[in-house]
């Protein structure tokens, strides 16, 4: 089911895949590390057969495959699934493409369409992270400046610990 509509279910097939994002760390060794980039969502794989007595089942497919909404987004379906039920998926939208074949040696056409998760688990709780606010640095005390000749001169600009140590270098070098 997807939303009320019945999904027409003469050998209806519904197969579930996901991709697991990685990347090698191993630049060019034969190592075999790798940094994980993510689960991305879980898609079902449908296929089913429609009968040629029944072209209204294959229109009305079609129909919910092509609902669309206001702002021209694809309609997300409430999705009634044993296998999504046990993957936890509660939400589908279709994606990719939809396929209609007429079938050698059967009065019927062989359809097949993909359905993807729609803000999926992973995907949630990703947007419940929150990332903490970089800290604002400030340097105290007062500040001081080099000149032409290497002297340090207080109140002229601002410039670090670092620098300070580097302008002593500097001198020390001269």
């Amino acid at each position: 089911m997807l939303d009320d509509y019945e999904v027409p279910n003469k050998e209806i097939k519904v197969s579930m895949s996901m991709r697991i994002e990685s990347e090698t760390l191993n630049g060019q060794s034969s190592g075999t590390s790798t940094s994980h980039k993510g689960f991305k969502p879980k898609v079902f794989n449908v296929s089913l057969i429609i009968p040629y007595v029944e072209p209204t089942a294959l229109s009305a497919l079609i129909a919910v495959a092509q609902v669309t909404n206001a702002d021209g987004s694809l309609k997300v379906y409430d999705i009634t699934d044993d296998l999504a039920n046990a993957v936890k998926v509660r939400r589908v939208q279709f994606t990719e493409e939809f396929y209609v074949r007429e079938m050698d040696r059967v009065s019927a056409w062989a359809v097949q369409f993909s359905l993807q998760d729609y803000q999926s688990v992973p995907e949630k709780a990703e947007q419940r992270q929150t990332t903490a606010a970089p800290q604002t640095q400030t340097a105290t005390g007062n500040v001081v400046a080099a000149t032409d000749d290497g002297e340090a001169v207080e109140g002229e600009g601002e410039i670090g610990f670092f620098e300070r140590q580097l302008a002593k270098l500097d001198r020390a070098l001269a």
